[in-house]
């Protein structure tokens, strides 16, 4: 897979309120804030269980939450865009033993609370008392509890059981459910969890099914044929769907230069038929270009791209903390960059920008973290996260 390549310039991003935690470096990178709320047993005040089946492997620890963060991380390493996650606050503990009407009331939602929309209404009693549910309003509120396994996403707030906090490589259960707060679907369709053949309103996403069990299955449904009968494309298409980070198949944590796209608009304040902009919850912008784009549309979202490089640097922050994402070809103009930003090419290919071309073509592998340093003061050719998508 080709792996973006990133040009950046040092600068630092300072957060008015709220301490980071974690070593996500926020000089080249845009931050998702989130804060990580555990919700104790009104029984014996304690944690949820790493596993509710096997009680004796004990309780779920703050480690274990870093861990989860760091996995997930990988993957966004690995789409190449440029964001991380950003625990914002402490870990905190909520509720208590005989606590049955604040937040331990949701211990165990799916035992104790016959309501199908419970997590709205954990929600809504968090934002009615933010002092006792921690809720914070500049972070995405993730809340822990025992009573389920997996995760869930309601009314712009995040539900986690206690096995998604404990289970190695859980990381990815985290990231499906943060890109459902970003606008992405199920790949089995929109506003359904099991379910088939529905449009996800991803253009580069094929037809997929939650029952669908095997990519033979799902190859029949696009294209009529078994999976070893497809053309190389078409394959591609068939495993961009069954790798999904958003499918219900659990092989793998890819995503669609479509999806990806979606995401980042939402991330950027854009709202789409499923969420409203999140730009409240990440520490910049995004400012898409294309060589091929309509400059009199341009607006910098990836619908409406801006159609040079020079354009995209002239709309980042002067103050720092946006990425100017080019999308590939090549763009005759010299840039002269006066303010700090960070310019990467997609994955979709390299970008060339006058004589320099930019993007590097690696094989999956572990993140390497190694950074080489150009002959030019302060630029930076970055190689972190090599390969970290699994396919």
């Amino acid at each position: 897979m080709m792996k973006t390549t990133l040009l950046w310039r040092w600068f630092a991003v300072a957060l008015a309120m709220g301490t980071f935690y974690g070593p996500v470096h926020a000089d080249r990178y845009i931050t998702i804030r989130v804060s990580y709320k555990i919700i104790l047993s009104p029984d014996d005040g304690q944690r949820p269980f790493q596993d509710r089946n096997q009680p004796g492997l004990g309780r779920i620890t703050d480690q274990q939450v870093d861990d989860r963060i760091a996995e997930a991380n990988a993957y966004l390493a690995g789409y190449g865009r440029g964001y991380r996650l950003q625990r914002l606050d402490p870990i905190y503990n909520i509720g208590g033993k005989g606590d049955t009407g604040g937040p331990s009331k949701y211990w165990n939602p799916n035992i104790n609370n016959a309501e199908p929309a419970w997590g709205c209404h954990l929600n809504a009693a968090a934002q009615a008392d933010p002092v006792g549910y921690l809720w914070n309003p500049a972070a995405l509120n993730i809340y822990v509890v025992n009573g389920i396994h997996g995760g869930e996403y309601d009314c712009d707030a995040i539900h986690l059981g206690g096995e998604s906090i404990a289970g190695a490589n859980f990381g990815s259960e985290h990231l499906h459910e943060i890109m459902h707060l970003f606008g992405i679907c199920h790949t089995q369709g929109c506003g359904i969890n099991d379910g088939d053949g529905l449009d996800d309103e991803v253009a580069d996403t094929i037809l997929d099914g939650s029952t669908w069990g095997s990519e033979d299955v799902i190859a029949q449904h696009n294209f009529s044929h078994n999976y070893a009968q497809l053309s190389p494309s078409q394959k591609a298409q068939v495993d961009a769907v069954w790798y999904n980070l958003m499918s219900y198949h659990y092989a793998g944590g890819f995503l669609t230069e479509g999806q990806l796209d979606r995401f980042t608009d939402v991330a950027n304040g854009g709202a789409n038929d499923q969420v409203a902009g999140r730009a409240y919850l990440v520490t910049g912008n995004t400012r898409f270009v294309d060589h091929g784009a309509d400059p009199s549309a341009a607006s910098g979202s990836s619908a409406h791209p801006y159609a040079s490089a020079f354009a995209g640097a002239v709309a980042a922050n002067p103050q720092g903390g946006d990425i100017v994402l080019m999308r590939p070809g090549a763009y005759n103009e010299a840039l002269y960059l006066v303010k700090p930003m960070v310019l990467r090419a997609t994955l979709a290919g390299h970008v060339i920008i006058g004589s320099s071309r930019y993007a590097t073509n690696v094989q999956p592998a572990p993140p390497t973290a190694a950074a080489r340093t150009s002959t030019a003061s302060g630029v930076v050719f970055d190689d972190s996260g090599a390969g970290a998508v699994r396919r």
